[in-house]
């Protein structure tokens, strides 16, 4: 059996996401039907009052209340409770959805558990970030920030300092390749033969600041968590083989 191997290489200003966001048997999945069901939230009535009167301390209050009404309201529904042997994603069904978002949930869906890994789900979970994004921030702003998911290592090791999987965020007007390729055997590099030099974008800073902002704003919003590292410009590398 043969070696196949892929080098990519790319500058790019980011934020890393926090691997807990899919670890576990299911983790992609649910980040998936996560991002596909994702709505902008409402603010409640009384989180405007509060935000007069209150200030962030008030709105916290009245977000925490209304978790709490929530969480006892369903509590005595009735509502049927998840078997924990049962893959969290296993009781909803693709036709929640329509359009775009039901034909990914249906391609999801017919991986099945032994293709649940990220080299085989990144595309649809970064389209399905996109419709989220979209609702966020609208979609002119929306086409500047994309999420990208690799894997990387060899026959499931990595080397330190590395990681076999990472996702992140990128201010994408920032992202840096030389475009071009480099074909060795039954591997490559996203690079090409020959000397090239390659520009690197440079941006006031006032628009590195809104970046900035704006990153952490998409963490925690449609993630769900705060951002464990600081927005910055980064060298990104992913070697994989097997």
């Amino acid at each position: 059996m043969g070696f196949d191997w892929g080098v990519n290489v790319s500058v790019e200003y980011n934020l890393p996401l926090d691997e807990s966001l899919w670890q576990g048997e299911w983790g992609l999945m649910d980040l998936a039907l996560k991002l596909l069901r994702w709505k902008p939230t409402s603010p409640l009535p009384e989180e405007l009052a509060s935000r007069e009167v209150g200030g962030r301390d008030g709105v916290k209050k009245q977000r925490k209340k209304a978790a709490q009404d929530e969480k006892g309201s369903s509590g005595s529904s009735g509502a049927p409770v998840e078997d924990p042997e049962d893959p969290p994603w296993s009781s909803w069904s693709p036709d929640e959805f329509t359009g775009r978002r039901k034909e990914l949930a249906d391609e999801l869906v017919n991986l099945g558990e032994d293709s649940c890994f990220m080299g085989n789900v990144d595309g649809e979970i970064a389209e399905a970030f996109q419709f989220a994004l979209k609702d966020l921030l609208g979609p002119d702003q929306s086409k500047k920030y994309s999420l990208e998911m690799e894997d990387g290592g060899a026959y499931g090791e990595a080397d330190e300092g590395a990681q076999e999987e990472s996702a992140r965020l990128i201010y994408t007007p920032s992202l840096t390749r030389t475009m071009g390729g480099m074909d060795v055997g039954r591997g490559g590099v996203n690079v090409p033969w020959g000397v090239k030099l390659t520009p690197i974008p440079r941006f006031s800073a006032a628009e590195e600041a809104e970046a900035r902002v704006t990153l952490i704003k998409i963490c925690k919003e449609i993630f769900g968590v705060a951002p464990t590292e600081e927005p910055a410009w980064r060298l990104a590398t992913c070697a994989h083989g097997g």
